[in-house]
Protein backbone atom coordinates (compact mmCIF):
# COMPACT_ATOMS: atom_id res chain seq x y z
CA UNK A 1 0.00 0.00 0.00
CA UNK A 2 1.23 3.26 -1.08
CA UNK A 3 1.46 6.23 1.43
CA UNK A 4 -0.90 8.91 0.65
CA UNK A 5 -2.37 11.98 2.00
CA UNK A 6 -5.89 13.45 2.13
CA UNK A 7 -6.66 17.22 2.32
CA UNK A 8 -9.52 18.46 4.83
CA UNK A 9 -10.42 22.22 5.83
CA UNK A 10 -8.29 25.13 5.44
CA UNK A 11 -6.67 25.95 8.61
CA UNK A 12 -4.33 28.97 7.67
CA UNK A 13 -3.15 30.94 5.27
CA UNK A 14 -0.41 33.03 4.41
CA UNK A 15 0.96 35.05 1.72
CA UNK A 16 1.75 32.29 -0.61
CA UNK A 17 0.71 28.77 1.04
CA UNK A 18 -2.26 27.45 2.81
CA UNK A 19 -2.34 24.98 5.67
CA UNK A 20 -4.91 22.47 5.33
CA UNK A 21 -6.10 19.38 8.09
CA UNK A 22 -4.97 15.94 6.37
CA UNK A 23 -4.80 12.28 6.95
CA UNK A 24 -1.68 10.41 6.16
CA UNK A 25 -2.64 6.84 4.81
CA UNK A 26 -0.23 4.39 5.04
CA UNK A 27 0.39 0.39 5.90
CA UNK A 28 0.78 1.47 9.27
CA UNK A 29 -2.61 2.80 9.65
CA UNK A 30 -4.03 6.64 9.66
CA UNK A 31 -2.01 9.48 11.45
CA UNK A 32 -3.99 13.68 11.32
CA UNK A 33 -1.56 15.65 9.92
CA UNK A 34 -1.21 19.12 8.80
CA UNK A 35 -0.60 19.64 4.79
CA UNK A 36 1.08 23.30 3.61
CA UNK A 37 0.90 23.51 0.14
CA UNK A 38 1.37 26.51 -2.09
CA UNK A 39 -1.47 28.80 -3.03
CA UNK A 40 -2.03 29.51 -6.98
CA UNK A 41 0.21 32.49 -6.97
CA UNK A 42 2.75 30.37 -5.37
CA UNK A 43 3.14 27.76 -7.52
CA UNK A 44 3.94 30.25 -10.31
CA UNK A 45 6.78 31.82 -8.22
CA UNK A 46 10.41 29.44 -8.41
CA UNK A 47 11.01 31.49 -5.27
CA UNK A 48 8.18 29.93 -3.73
CA UNK A 49 8.85 26.65 -4.34
CA UNK A 50 12.29 27.12 -3.32
CA UNK A 51 11.21 28.83 -0.18
CA UNK A 52 9.15 26.05 0.54
CA UNK A 53 12.11 23.40 0.19
CA UNK A 54 14.21 25.18 1.89
CA UNK A 55 12.05 25.40 5.13
CA UNK A 56 11.24 21.78 5.09
CA UNK A 57 14.84 20.57 4.43
CA UNK A 58 16.02 22.78 7.41
CA UNK A 59 13.29 21.79 9.74
CA UNK A 60 13.55 17.98 8.73
CA UNK A 61 16.64 18.11 10.93
CA UNK A 62 15.19 19.67 13.90
CA UNK A 63 13.73 17.33 16.62
CA UNK A 64 12.40 19.02 19.53
CA UNK A 65 9.24 18.61 21.76
CA UNK A 66 8.74 22.26 21.29
CA UNK A 67 9.47 22.23 17.36
CA UNK A 68 6.53 21.44 15.00
CA UNK A 69 7.76 18.42 13.07
CA UNK A 70 8.18 18.24 9.42
CA UNK A 71 7.26 14.47 8.53
CA UNK A 72 7.21 14.51 4.72
CA UNK A 73 8.05 16.75 1.36
CA UNK A 74 6.19 16.30 -1.84
CA UNK A 75 5.09 17.32 -5.06
CA UNK A 76 2.05 15.90 -6.97
CA UNK A 77 -1.17 16.96 -8.85
CA UNK A 78 -2.11 19.56 -5.98
CA UNK A 79 1.61 21.46 -6.27
CA UNK A 80 4.52 21.18 -3.29
CA UNK A 81 3.01 20.50 -0.41
CA UNK A 82 4.93 20.05 3.25
CA UNK A 83 3.39 17.54 5.55
CA UNK A 84 3.81 18.46 9.24
CA UNK A 85 2.86 17.32 12.69
CA UNK A 86 -0.83 17.85 13.26
CA UNK A 87 -1.38 20.40 16.83
CA UNK A 88 -4.85 19.53 17.75
CA UNK A 89 -5.41 23.37 19.18
CA UNK A 90 -4.94 27.39 18.07
CA UNK A 91 -2.04 29.40 17.42
CA UNK A 92 -1.27 32.18 20.53
CA UNK A 93 -2.25 34.91 18.26
CA UNK A 94 -5.96 33.96 18.10
CA UNK A 95 -6.04 33.01 21.79
CA UNK A 96 -4.92 36.84 22.66
CA UNK A 97 -7.61 38.13 20.46
CA UNK A 98 -10.43 35.81 21.55
CA UNK A 99 -9.35 36.55 25.16
CA UNK A 100 -9.43 40.35 24.68
CA UNK A 101 -13.06 40.11 22.53
CA UNK A 102 -14.06 38.91 25.91
CA UNK A 103 -12.36 41.62 28.04
CA UNK A 104 -9.73 38.95 29.44
CA UNK A 105 -6.33 38.44 29.29
CA UNK A 106 -3.91 35.32 29.28
CA UNK A 107 -2.56 35.11 32.77
CA UNK A 108 0.71 36.20 33.46
CA UNK A 109 1.86 32.23 34.58
CA UNK A 110 0.54 30.91 31.14
CA UNK A 111 2.62 34.12 29.24
CA UNK A 112 5.49 33.04 31.12
CA UNK A 113 5.50 29.50 30.49
CA UNK A 114 4.63 29.40 27.09
CA UNK A 115 7.73 31.98 26.46
CA UNK A 116 9.73 30.04 28.27
CA UNK A 117 9.16 26.77 26.22
CA UNK A 118 9.60 28.85 23.01
CA UNK A 119 12.98 30.07 24.52
CA UNK A 120 13.40 26.02 24.72
CA UNK A 121 12.73 25.50 21.18
CA UNK A 122 15.33 28.45 20.06
CA UNK A 123 17.49 27.39 22.35
CA UNK A 124 18.06 24.15 20.57
CA UNK A 125 17.70 25.52 17.33
CA UNK A 126 20.56 27.98 18.01
CA UNK A 127 22.57 25.08 18.42
CA UNK A 128 21.86 22.42 16.25
CA UNK A 129 24.62 21.11 13.92
CA UNK A 130 24.54 18.98 10.89
CA UNK A 131 25.47 15.32 10.84
CA UNK A 132 29.14 16.61 10.42
CA UNK A 133 29.22 18.48 13.42
CA UNK A 134 29.22 21.67 11.48
CA UNK A 135 26.70 24.54 13.67
CA UNK A 136 23.98 25.54 11.45
CA UNK A 137 23.88 28.42 13.21
CA UNK A 138 19.94 28.79 12.69
CA UNK A 139 17.96 32.21 13.10
CA UNK A 140 14.43 31.63 13.01
CA UNK A 141 13.65 35.16 11.83
CA UNK A 142 9.87 35.19 12.20
CA UNK A 143 9.30 34.76 16.29
CA UNK A 144 5.55 35.67 16.58
CA UNK A 145 2.24 34.92 18.72
CA UNK A 146 0.78 33.54 14.89
CA UNK A 147 3.85 31.27 14.73
CA UNK A 148 3.49 29.47 18.12
CA UNK A 149 1.18 26.75 18.39
CA UNK A 150 -0.79 25.64 21.72
CA UNK A 151 -2.26 22.41 21.77
CA UNK A 152 -5.01 21.03 23.82
CA UNK A 153 -2.49 19.10 25.97
CA UNK A 154 -0.85 22.32 27.42
CA UNK A 155 2.24 21.62 24.93
CA UNK A 156 3.79 24.97 22.58
CA UNK A 157 5.73 24.28 19.43
CA UNK A 158 7.21 26.74 17.11
CA UNK A 159 6.58 26.90 13.69
CA UNK A 160 7.14 27.92 10.38
CA UNK A 161 10.94 28.17 9.89
CA UNK A 162 10.03 29.53 6.46
CA UNK A 163 12.17 32.78 6.66
CA UNK A 164 15.17 30.99 8.86
CA UNK A 165 18.62 31.08 7.73
CA UNK A 166 21.17 28.86 8.44
CA UNK A 167 24.86 28.76 7.82
CA UNK A 168 25.66 32.51 7.81
CA UNK A 169 23.78 32.92 4.50
CA UNK A 170 20.11 33.38 3.75
CA UNK A 171 18.07 30.23 2.72
CA UNK A 172 17.37 29.94 -1.46
CA UNK A 173 13.77 31.90 -2.10
CA UNK A 174 14.01 33.65 1.59
CA UNK A 175 14.72 36.54 3.15
CA UNK A 176 14.95 37.83 6.96
CA UNK A 177 13.65 41.18 6.38
CA UNK A 178 10.48 39.41 5.53
CA UNK A 179 9.89 39.05 9.46
CA UNK A 180 6.50 40.89 10.66
CA UNK A 181 7.05 44.23 11.43
CA UNK A 182 6.91 45.34 14.94
CA UNK A 183 8.77 42.09 16.22
CA UNK A 184 12.00 42.58 14.04
CA UNK A 185 15.13 43.63 16.22
CA UNK A 186 16.27 47.54 15.29
CA UNK A 187 19.46 45.50 13.66
CA UNK A 188 17.40 43.80 10.78
CA UNK A 189 17.20 47.09 9.22
CA UNK A 190 20.78 46.49 7.75
CA UNK A 191 20.74 42.66 7.50
CA UNK A 192 22.96 42.09 10.57
CA UNK A 193 21.47 39.29 12.69
CA UNK A 194 22.15 36.39 14.81
CA UNK A 195 20.28 34.26 17.15
CA UNK A 196 19.60 37.37 19.93
CA UNK A 197 17.31 38.97 17.11
CA UNK A 198 15.19 35.82 17.70
CA UNK A 199 15.33 36.55 21.50
CA UNK A 200 14.46 40.02 20.91
CA UNK A 201 11.05 38.89 18.84
CA UNK A 202 10.73 36.26 21.93
CA UNK A 203 10.88 39.68 23.98
CA UNK A 204 8.17 41.25 22.03
CA UNK A 205 5.76 38.28 21.88
CA UNK A 206 6.14 37.87 25.81
CA UNK A 207 5.30 41.28 26.48
CA UNK A 208 2.23 41.57 23.63
CA UNK A 209 0.78 38.20 25.64
CA UNK A 210 0.65 40.08 28.58
CA UNK A 211 -0.53 43.37 27.71
CA UNK A 212 -2.33 42.30 24.93
CA UNK A 213 -1.16 45.57 22.71
CA UNK A 214 0.00 45.39 19.09
CA UNK A 215 3.88 46.22 18.40
CA UNK A 216 3.07 46.95 15.31
CA UNK A 217 1.55 50.05 16.51
CA UNK A 218 4.93 50.82 18.49
CA UNK A 219 6.74 48.53 21.00
CA UNK A 220 7.37 50.06 24.30
CA UNK A 221 8.81 47.72 27.00
CA UNK A 222 7.65 50.06 29.78
CA UNK A 223 4.03 48.92 28.90
CA UNK A 224 4.13 45.99 31.18
CA UNK A 225 4.07 47.92 34.30
CA UNK A 226 0.95 49.97 33.40
CA UNK A 227 -1.25 47.17 31.88
CA UNK A 228 0.13 43.85 34.13
CA UNK A 229 1.06 45.71 37.98
CA UNK A 230 0.82 42.51 39.46
CA UNK A 231 4.12 41.19 37.38
CA UNK A 232 6.42 41.29 38.92
CA UNK A 233 9.59 43.30 38.91
CA UNK A 234 12.18 40.45 37.73
CA UNK A 235 9.51 39.47 34.88
CA UNK A 236 9.69 42.97 33.76
CA UNK A 237 13.12 43.74 33.72
CA UNK A 238 13.73 40.11 31.64
CA UNK A 239 11.61 41.61 29.14
CA UNK A 240 13.33 44.54 28.86
CA UNK A 241 16.65 42.99 28.60
CA UNK A 242 15.35 40.85 26.28
CA UNK A 243 14.01 43.57 24.03
CA UNK A 244 17.14 45.69 24.72
CA UNK A 245 18.19 48.01 21.72
CA UNK A 246 21.61 46.80 21.22
CA UNK A 247 22.14 43.53 21.11
CA UNK A 248 25.39 43.54 23.55
CA UNK A 249 22.62 44.41 25.82
CA UNK A 250 20.72 41.53 26.01
CA UNK A 251 20.64 37.63 26.88
CA UNK A 252 23.85 36.14 25.47
CA UNK A 253 21.41 32.90 24.89
CA UNK A 254 18.21 31.22 24.55
CA UNK A 255 19.17 29.20 27.14
CA UNK A 256 19.81 31.70 29.29
CA UNK A 257 16.45 33.69 28.83
CA UNK A 258 14.62 29.77 29.73
CA UNK A 259 16.64 29.55 33.14
CA UNK A 260 15.44 33.19 33.59
CA UNK A 261 11.95 32.25 32.90
CA UNK A 262 11.68 28.68 34.75
CA UNK A 263 13.16 30.18 37.50
CA UNK A 264 10.00 33.12 37.31
CA UNK A 265 7.55 30.35 37.46
CA UNK A 266 8.88 28.30 40.11
CA UNK A 267 9.49 31.47 42.59
CA UNK A 268 6.07 33.04 41.99
CA UNK A 269 3.67 30.13 40.52
CA UNK A 270 4.82 26.87 41.84
CA UNK A 271 1.34 25.65 41.37
CA UNK A 272 1.38 26.31 37.29
CA UNK A 273 1.37 22.93 35.33
CA UNK A 274 0.77 22.70 31.74
CA UNK A 275 -2.93 21.43 32.34
CA UNK A 276 -3.28 24.84 33.74
CA UNK A 277 -2.65 26.52 29.72
CA UNK A 278 -4.38 23.05 28.55
CA UNK A 279 -8.01 23.81 30.29
CA UNK A 280 -7.43 27.72 28.76
CA UNK A 281 -6.86 26.15 24.99
CA UNK A 282 -9.53 23.66 25.20
CA UNK A 283 -12.24 26.30 26.13
CA UNK A 284 -11.28 28.26 23.27
CA UNK A 285 -9.85 26.23 20.23
CA UNK A 286 -13.61 25.77 19.17
CA UNK A 287 -13.83 29.50 19.23
CA UNK A 288 -14.99 31.58 15.93
CA UNK A 289 -13.72 30.61 12.26
CA UNK A 290 -12.20 33.68 11.82
CA UNK A 291 -10.25 33.17 15.18
CA UNK A 292 -9.95 29.58 16.11
CA UNK A 293 -9.82 27.45 13.05
CA UNK A 294 -11.57 24.15 13.08
CA UNK A 295 -8.62 22.39 14.14
CA UNK A 296 -9.20 18.64 14.90
CA UNK A 297 -12.25 18.65 13.42
CA UNK A 298 -11.65 16.36 10.12
CA UNK A 299 -14.89 16.73 7.36
CA UNK A 300 -15.23 14.18 4.68
CA UNK A 301 -12.53 13.48 2.50
CA UNK A 302 -12.24 15.55 -0.17
CA UNK A 303 -8.79 15.56 -2.58
CA UNK A 304 -6.05 12.98 -2.22
CA UNK A 305 -2.45 14.34 -2.96
CA UNK A 306 -0.34 11.06 -3.65
CA UNK A 307 3.71 10.59 -3.17
CA UNK A 308 3.44 7.82 -5.53
CA UNK A 309 4.84 9.71 -8.35
CA UNK A 310 8.72 11.16 -8.53
CA UNK A 311 9.21 14.61 -6.19
CA UNK A 312 10.39 17.54 -8.77
CA UNK A 313 10.49 20.89 -7.97
CA UNK A 314 11.17 23.06 -10.87
CA UNK A 315 14.16 25.78 -11.34
CA UNK A 316 15.23 25.19 -7.41
CA UNK A 317 18.55 24.62 -6.39
CA UNK A 318 17.25 22.44 -3.64
CA UNK A 319 15.53 20.15 -5.48
CA UNK A 320 14.94 16.77 -3.53
CA UNK A 321 16.22 13.20 -5.46
CA UNK A 322 13.17 12.08 -7.61
CA UNK A 323 12.68 8.88 -5.53
CA UNK A 324 9.48 7.57 -5.61
CA UNK A 325 8.04 6.33 -2.71
CA UNK A 326 5.86 3.11 -4.29
CA UNK A 327 7.45 -0.07 -3.96
CA UNK A 328 7.14 -2.37 -6.93
CA UNK A 329 4.85 -5.37 -6.40
CA UNK A 330 7.75 -7.75 -7.08
CA UNK A 331 9.88 -5.82 -4.61
CA UNK A 332 7.58 -6.10 -2.06
CA UNK A 333 6.68 -9.60 -2.06
CA UNK A 334 10.61 -10.54 -2.06
CA UNK A 335 10.46 -8.27 1.49
CA UNK A 336 7.31 -9.71 2.92
CA UNK A 337 9.11 -13.26 2.58
CA UNK A 338 12.47 -12.07 4.02
CA UNK A 339 10.10 -10.64 6.89
CA UNK A 340 8.50 -14.41 7.20
CA UNK A 341 11.67 -15.89 7.45
CA UNK A 342 13.24 -13.64 10.02
CA UNK A 343 10.22 -13.35 12.08
CA UNK A 344 10.40 -17.18 12.40
CA UNK A 345 13.78 -17.40 13.24
CA UNK A 346 12.93 -14.90 15.37
CA UNK A 347 10.21 -16.33 17.39
CA UNK A 348 12.32 -19.85 17.82
CA UNK A 349 15.22 -17.46 19.67
CA UNK A 350 12.64 -16.02 21.45
CA UNK A 351 11.42 -19.29 22.97
CA UNK A 352 14.86 -20.66 23.72
CA UNK A 353 15.44 -17.14 25.60
CA UNK A 354 12.34 -17.85 27.54
CA UNK A 355 13.26 -21.34 28.81
CA UNK A 356 16.74 -20.58 29.59
CA UNK A 357 15.29 -17.52 31.28
CA UNK A 358 12.99 -20.14 33.69
CA UNK A 359 15.92 -22.78 34.21
CA UNK A 360 18.09 -19.95 35.50
CA UNK A 361 15.22 -18.46 37.66
CA UNK A 362 14.99 -21.42 39.37
CA UNK A 363 18.84 -21.75 39.68
CA UNK A 364 18.76 -18.51 41.06
CA UNK A 365 15.52 -19.35 43.69
CA UNK A 366 16.98 -22.63 44.74
CA UNK A 367 20.76 -21.05 45.14
CA UNK A 368 19.81 -18.33 47.65
CA UNK A 369 19.85 -16.02 44.86
CA UNK A 370 17.15 -13.24 46.28
CA UNK A 371 19.25 -13.38 49.84
CA UNK A 372 22.30 -12.09 47.98
CA UNK A 373 20.63 -9.52 45.78
CA UNK A 374 20.03 -7.94 49.05
CA UNK A 375 23.41 -8.03 50.52
CA UNK A 376 26.30 -5.93 49.71
CA UNK A 377 28.67 -8.31 48.97
CA UNK A 378 26.75 -10.01 46.41
CA UNK A 379 28.63 -12.47 43.67
CA UNK A 380 28.16 -11.79 40.25
CA UNK A 381 25.23 -13.42 38.46
CA UNK A 382 27.67 -16.07 36.64
CA UNK A 383 28.98 -17.20 40.21
CA UNK A 384 25.48 -17.84 40.98
CA UNK A 385 25.18 -21.88 39.60
CA UNK A 386 25.12 -24.50 42.82
CA UNK A 387 28.78 -25.44 43.54
CA UNK A 388 28.93 -29.40 44.64
CA UNK A 389 28.15 -29.61 48.30
CA UNK A 390 31.26 -29.53 50.84
CA UNK A 391 32.84 -32.53 52.51
CA UNK A 392 31.89 -31.91 55.95
CA UNK A 393 32.33 -34.40 59.51
CA UNK A 394 29.61 -36.08 60.57
CA UNK A 395 27.82 -34.27 63.44
CA UNK A 396 25.21 -35.61 66.23
CA UNK A 397 21.52 -35.48 64.91
CA UNK A 398 20.71 -32.75 67.77
CA UNK A 399 23.64 -30.11 66.75
CA UNK A 400 21.82 -26.38 65.68
CA UNK A 401 22.87 -25.40 62.20
CA UNK A 402 25.65 -22.60 62.52
CA UNK A 403 24.10 -19.23 62.48
CA UNK A 404 24.41 -17.56 58.76
CA UNK A 405 26.66 -13.98 59.21
CA UNK A 406 24.60 -11.11 58.95
CA UNK A 407 24.56 -9.29 56.05
CA UNK A 408 26.24 -6.14 56.13
CA UNK A 409 25.03 -2.72 55.89
CA UNK A 410 26.03 -0.09 53.00
CA UNK A 411 25.38 2.74 54.98
CA UNK A 412 28.23 4.35 57.07
CA UNK A 413 27.37 5.70 60.72
CA UNK A 414 27.55 9.30 59.63
CA UNK A 415 24.95 9.04 56.36
CA UNK A 416 22.34 7.34 58.68
CA UNK A 417 22.17 10.40 60.70
CA UNK A 418 21.46 12.61 57.80
CA UNK A 419 18.40 13.91 57.03
CA UNK A 420 16.97 16.59 53.83
CA UNK A 421 14.79 19.16 54.16
CA UNK A 422 12.72 20.43 51.03
CA UNK A 423 11.28 24.41 51.28
CA UNK A 424 9.12 26.24 48.92
CA UNK A 425 7.65 29.80 49.32
CA UNK A 426 5.19 32.30 47.18
CA UNK A 427 6.72 34.62 46.83
CA UNK A 428 10.31 33.21 46.47
CA UNK A 429 13.06 34.22 49.24
CA UNK A 430 16.25 33.08 50.98
CA UNK A 431 15.95 30.09 53.25
CA UNK A 432 17.64 30.08 56.51
CA UNK A 433 18.29 27.04 58.62
CA UNK A 434 19.54 27.63 62.59
CA UNK A 435 20.00 31.17 61.61
CA UNK A 436 22.10 30.90 58.95
CA UNK A 437 21.75 31.45 55.47
CA UNK A 438 22.00 27.95 53.34
CA UNK A 439 20.15 29.12 49.79
CA UNK A 440 19.78 32.70 48.07
CA UNK A 441 15.95 31.96 46.51
CA UNK A 442 13.83 29.33 46.59
CA UNK A 443 12.75 26.43 46.18
CA UNK A 444 15.17 24.75 47.68
CA UNK A 445 15.06 20.73 47.07
CA UNK A 446 16.62 18.12 49.22
CA UNK A 447 19.31 20.18 52.04
CA UNK A 448 20.84 17.66 53.75
CA UNK A 449 21.00 18.74 57.46
CA UNK A 450 22.08 16.50 60.78
CA UNK A 451 19.06 14.70 62.68
CA UNK A 452 17.86 16.52 65.49
CA UNK A 453 16.08 19.73 65.98
CA UNK A 454 16.31 22.53 63.96
CA UNK A 455 14.74 26.32 62.90
CA UNK A 456 13.83 27.09 59.25
CA UNK A 457 12.66 30.76 58.32
CA UNK A 458 12.26 32.52 55.05
CA UNK A 459 13.59 36.21 54.00
CA UNK A 460 11.26 37.83 51.48
CA UNK A 461 13.43 40.70 49.99
CA UNK A 462 10.51 42.14 48.01
CA UNK A 463 9.04 42.79 51.30
CA UNK A 464 11.69 42.93 53.60
CA UNK A 465 10.47 40.58 56.34
CA UNK A 466 10.66 37.36 57.21
CA UNK A 467 8.49 34.35 57.56
CA UNK A 468 7.36 32.94 60.95
CA UNK A 469 9.79 30.24 61.90
CA UNK A 470 9.35 26.57 61.63
CA UNK A 471 10.98 24.04 64.36
CA UNK A 472 11.00 20.75 62.89
CA UNK A 473 12.68 17.81 64.58
CA UNK A 474 14.42 15.25 61.78
CA UNK A 475 14.91 11.62 62.39
CA UNK A 476 17.52 9.92 60.31
CA UNK A 477 16.92 9.69 56.90
CA UNK A 478 13.89 12.12 56.96
CA UNK A 479 12.85 14.21 54.32
CA UNK A 480 10.64 17.22 55.13
CA UNK A 481 8.83 19.44 52.83
CA UNK A 482 7.67 22.90 54.12
CA UNK A 483 6.34 25.70 52.61
CA UNK A 484 6.13 29.83 53.79
CA UNK A 485 4.21 32.30 53.06
CA UNK A 486 4.78 36.05 54.72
Amino acid sequence: MSTHFLIHDRVAAGGMGVVHAGTMVSAAGRRRVAIKRLTAEGEMSAAAHARLVAEARLVFQLTHRNICQVLDLGAGDQGAYIVMEFVDGLDLRALLRQLAAAGSSLDVASCVYVAREVAQALDYAHRRADDGGQPLALVHGDVTPGNILLSVEGEVKLTDFGIARALGTTAPGTHLVGGTPGYLPPESDAGVVDHRSDIYSLGVTLSTALTGLDPEEGFSPAALRRHRPEASADLDQAIRRMTASRPADRFLSAAEVEQTLALELARRYPSFTPSSLARIVRSHASGPADEAPSIGTLTSLTTAVRTDDPITIPDSPAALDPTPLLVPTATRTARASRRMRTGTWLAAGIALTAVAAVVFAAIWWTSDGPARAGRADATPLAALAPAPPPTVDAAPASAEPAPRPAARSRRTPAREKRAYITVNSIPWGAVYVDGKKVSDDTPLYRHALSAGRHEVKVFFPDRGTYSAPRRIDLSPGAVETLGFRP
